[in-house]
């Protein structure tokens, strides 16, 4: 008897191709997640710490004026420190501007680089399926 040869469909090879690129995309689309995630807890520690450093710095002028204003009931000869501490909480305030708007394009960053991922990895996976539907008989 001759011996019969199997035949296998093309149908057949488009069906496990196409599990395998739901695969392939899910296990992207993960990895892209977990990036994201990362990410954003660095930025949440970031963040932790600016403020810390933020408080601090508030902390240290209000001693500060504590201080001076102590000094000032002994001393009449000092001059009047609002000019000074005025100008020390300018600087302060745009610090904690600038430190905000950091924050604010960092997170704008993260949003959109995760948006960019998702939808060049639906496109690929979309004209990769296309490739695979011409492949069907």
């Amino acid at each position: 008897m001759p011996e019969r040869k199997e035949v296998q469909h093309v149908r057949d090879v488009t069906e496990t191709l196409k599990e395998i690129t739901s695969i392939v995309k899910e296990n992207y689309l993960n990895s892209v997640e977990l990036w994201i995630s990362l990410w954003e807890e660095n930025l949440k520690v970031i963040n932790s710490q600016l403020e810390n450093w933020l408080n601090m710095q508030q902390s240290y002028l209000n001693s500060l004026k504590e201080v001076y204003n102590k000094v000032q009931k002994d001393i009449s000869t000092l001059t009047d420190p609002k000019v000074v501490f005025e100008e020390i909480e300018r600087l302060l305030a745009l610090q904690k501007d600038y430190i905000d708007s950091l924050r604010r394009i960092s997170n704008r960053y993260t949003k959109e680089t995760f948006n960019l991922a998702n939808r060049n990895t639906e496109r690929f996976f979309s004209l990769f399926d296309e490739c695979i539907n011409l492949l069907r008989v």
